[in-house]
């Protein structure tokens, strides 16, 4: 299986309306306007790819908005968990970052990973897996569930996910 270039896949979903959630609607926006995120700032629980959670607001509308790929902390801010995968993924992710008010979100990774900090994130998914075990999400039961899909797809898939992913890094 070859990597799926998610950016390039954002930048196609990008040109389309994109719908809200919570509106219920349809909205002509253009991601330069709401993906702000500081790559310096961003959550340390984000999978590498070219997504990213920064400094989020602490409502939780990005999960419920993209759960196959967003999740919370257990302060509430937001980060990926899995990148998008197919175009449907990549509305979703960009629904969450539109959501969020702080403009926390980016999409600007593949220009700041390379594939040595890719293995660098790798080589530290004990911190991950062992806050993922432990963190305490109160009553939100999404946040918990997502905790055990990540655990999962850290415990799987992942790592070829992010061989993919710095392989392809290294020709561009």
């Amino acid at each position: 299986m070859t990597y799926w270039d998610a950016r390039a896949g954002a930048e196609r979903a990008a040109a389309e309306p994109l719908w809200n959630s919570y509106a219920q609607r349809f909205y002509d926006v253009r991601p330069a306007s709401y993906l702000n995120g500081q790559w310096e700032a961003r959550n340390w629980l984000n999978v590498p790819g070219p997504f990213y959670g920064a400094f989020t607001d602490t409502c939780g509308a990005g999960p419920p908005a993209a759960p196959l790929n967003v999740s919370c902390d257990d302060d509430g801010t937001e980060f990926v968990w899995r990148q998008p995968r197919c175009p449907a993924e990549v509305r979703a992710v960009l629904g969450a970052a539109y959501q969020e008010p702080f403009d926390g979100y980016n999409w600007d990774g593949d220009d700041r990973w390379t594939p040595e900090l890719v293995m660098e994130w790798w080589d530290g998914r004990a911190r991950v897996d062992e806050w993922l075990s432990t963190a305490d999400f109160g009553q939100s039961e999404l946040a918990s569930k997502t905790a055990g899909e990540y655990r999962r797809y850290l415990a799987g898939e992942l790592r070829d996910d992010l061989l993919r992913y710095a392989e392809w890094l290294s020709q561009t």
